[in-house]
C-alpha cells in the first residue's frame, strides 16, 4: 500500500472511530436520562433517541461513502501509476520540492 493511500486509510479509520465515540457518548447520556421521571423527561428521551438513530444512519452512511471514495481513488492512482509511471516519479519529485521549499521558508 502507498503512503498516501494509508495516510487515507488511516484518516478514514480516525474520522470513523470519532463517529463511533460520538454515538457512543449520545447513547450513554440518552441510558442516563432514562432514570428521570414525568412527562418532560419523556419528551427529552424521544427526542434524544431519535437524534442518536439519525446519527447512527448518518455514520453508516458517511462511513460507506467514504470507504467506496477510497475505494475508487485507490483504483485510479494504481492505474495512473501503472500505466505511466515516469510522469508519477516526476510528480511525486516536484510535490516533494515544493513542500521542501514551503518547509524550508518556516
Amino acid at each position: 500500500m502507498t503512503q498516501a493511500a494509508q495516510q487515507l486509510a488511516d484518516g478514514k479509520e480516525k474520522v470513523t472511530q470519532g463517529f463511533r465515540e460520538l454515538i457512543q457518548g449520545a447513547e450513554d447520556l440518552l441510558r442516563s436520562a432514562s432514570s428521570y421521571s414525568g412527562e418532560g423527561a419523556d419528551a427529552v428521551r424521544a427526542k434524544l433517541s431519535t437524534q442518536v438513530d439519525k446519527l447512527k444512519n448518518a455514520a453508516n452512511t458517511f462511513e460507506t461513502s467514504a470507504s467506496e471514495k477510497y475505494r475508487q481513488l485507490s483504483e485510479s492512482t494504481d492505474g495512473y501509476v501503472r500505466e505511466k509511471p515516469w510522469q508519477a516519479v516526476g510528480i511525486a519529485a516536484v510535490t516533494g520540492v515544493v513542500v521542501g521549499a514551503l518547509l524550508a521558508r518556516r
